[in-house]
């Protein structure tokens, strides 16, 4: 008589525990909150503030060229130092994170602070000065904020999940102080933009504090022994040219990237009011909020690489349809 074959069952191999707890997730998502809302009163006022305060749009756009050329190249400069700096404590990351929650809103209020009695140039001085300091500073916190997660736990999936997670504090972050500097400055309310930049500095401090107190680097690696200088780093950018596409991309659509710079020009003399901008913010941020917690199912579906590239192409041309329609 024949045997039936036993057809062997699938062991479904259970997801490894969680090596972070709950408040130390909460605490280091908290920092995207107030590293996004410091970016975004800079990214998304800045360009206003000065215009307002009567510096010359040629002169602005000229010292916005200096101030990016040391963004382009100070990434890049840290990376080395991070690699370098040995601390007593053996922590890698915290320590960077301890000391940029007071530097962020230090200079962001600094660079909100110009004295109107300053003539043009001595307030453009003031600006590229500031904005050097506060670029240090969030460089200084960037690099830190991501690598922690490596120190935070060696589960792949739950790093995935935290990081994933952190995008959408650092959306909120971004949203809040779109909506409520916006509705701050306006004509409704009347505060000044360094009054503004104030009460954003005092909720960033508050928001980053907690990853000071509850961040733990629990994972303890070596030190390697290889030294990266910053002309092996070029080295390995020009050799590597899918890396240099995607780092020459990413520099075009910031350069591009207008949207920011004039939004509150746009509310206000084509729509009548700067609060119009906040209604336009909460539209584009609901994608983000639907989709960024479910990233990783996506990407069991689709090919990341290839997501990349659709989701940029479609950027362009929604992009184009944005500016040209209607001229």
């Amino acid at each position: 008589m024949a045997k039936v074959p036993v057809k062997a069952e699938k062991t479904i191999q259970a997801a490894p525990p969680p090596m972070t707890s709950a408040g130390e997730r909460l605490s280091y998502w908290s920092y995207f909150v107030g590293q996004s809302m410091s970016y975004t009163m800079l990214g998304g006022f800045l360009t206003t503030y000065m215009m307002m305060i009567g510096i010359d749009l040629t002169k602005i756009a000229t010292a916005m060229v200096i101030v990016k050329l040391w963004d382009a190249v100070n990434d890049t400069i840290f990376g080395v130092i991070f690699d370098r700096v040995k601390f007593k404590s053996g922590n890698k990351s915290l320590p960077w994170l301890r000391m940029t929650l007071v530097l962020i809103p230090l200079t962001t209020i600094f660079i909100y602070k110009i004295p109107g009695a300053l003539s043009q140039t001595a307030k453009i001085v003031w600006f590229v000065v500031g904005y050097i300091l506060w670029d240090t500073a969030y460089t200084l916190s960037d690099i830190p904020i991501y690598n922690l997660v490596t120190m935070m736990t060696t589960n792949l999936i739950e790093r995935n999940s935290i990081l994933s997670i952190a995008r959408v504090f650092a959306l909120g972050g971004a949203s809040v102080t779109s909506m409520l500097a916006t509705v701050l400055v306006s004509e409704r309310v009347g505060f000044s933009f360094a009054q503004t930049a104030l009460i954003i500095s005092l909720i960033v401090v508050l928001t980053m504090i907690p990853v000071a107190i509850k961040g733990k680097e629990r994972i303890k690696t070596k030190p390697s022994e290889e030294k990266y200088s910053f002309g092996k780093m070029l080295h390995y950018l020009r050799s590597n040219k899918y890396l240099l596409l995607f780092y020459s991309g990413y520099i075009i659509s910031g350069v591009l990237m207008t949207q920011a710079a004039i939004d509150l020009f746009v509310s206000y003399y084509l729509f009548g009011s700067a609060l119009f901008s906040t209604l336009m913010l909460v539209l584009s941020a609901l994608p983000m909020l639907i989709i960024s917690p479910l990233i990783n199912r996506i990407l069991k579906h689709v090919d990341k690489f290839r997501l990349f590239y659709w989701a940029n192409a479609a950027f362009v041309v929604t992009g184009l349809v944005v500016f040209l329609v209607g001229v």
